[in-house]
Parts: structure tokens; C-alpha cells; sequence
């Protein structure tokens, strides 16, 4: 695993970035490695020459947790969407877990 270390990092930075954190109940390693891949992959799309789909987790949500941007729809290219469709129509993307509905919340 690779290690990353900033030994100059100004104090004021290291205090927005833990308070940015903290809104988001993430720790500031957690945080700083969500803004460097989104980073990462918004380089990647331009050096390819396409554009970015946008942010993978929106970092200015701060009521967000890391679980619930998990839940967060995909957004697909054109081609995957076909792909997944066309599986989808063949037969071979099946749940593997049998689905049921939930009971009626009697709270």
C-alpha cells in the first residue's frame, strides 16, 4: 500500500481539511484520499480526451456519509447502458439472491 505524506502542509489547510472531515464523519485521511481520487480520475478523463461524468461523491454534501454515496446511482456511458441492456434482454444479468418486497412498516 502505497504511503503519502505532506510534510508542509500549512496549518490552516490541515484545519480546514479536518473540519471538512469532521462535517462529513469521515477522518482527514479518508477526506484527502476522496479529494485526490476524484482528482485523479477528473486527470484521467482529460488526458483521455473525454470529458469528466463529474464528481464520484459530492464533496460539498455535507449530510452525505461515505455509505450513503455508495448508494448513489451510477451514472453509465452510452455504450456500458447498451451493454447492460442488452444483457439484461439476453437473460444474463440475473440477480443472483432471490428479490422480495418488505413487509409494511408498522411503527
Amino acid at each position: 500500500m502505497a504511503v503519502l505524506q505532506i510534510p508542509d502542509l500549512d496549518q490552516g489547510t490541515f484545519t480546514g481539511l479536518r473540519r471538512w472531515a469532521a462535517d462529513r464523519g469521515r477522518t482527514v485521511e479518508d477526506e484527502a484520499r476522496a479529494i485526490l481520487q476524484e482528482a485523479a480520475a477528473q486527470f484521467e478523463a482529460a488526458s483521455s480526451g473525454r470529458e469528466a461524468a463529474g464528481p464520484l461523491v459530492d464533496l460539498n454534501d455535507s449530510a452525505q456519509s461515505r455509505g450513503a454515496a455508495s448508494l448513489e446511482p451510477m451514472t453509465l456511458s452510452a455504450e456500458d447502458a447498451e451493454a447492460m441492456d442488452e444483457a439484461w434482454k439476453k437473460g444474463l444479468a440475473r440477480p443472483k439472491i432471490a428479490i422480495a418486497p418488505l413487509p409494511p412498516y408498522e411503527g
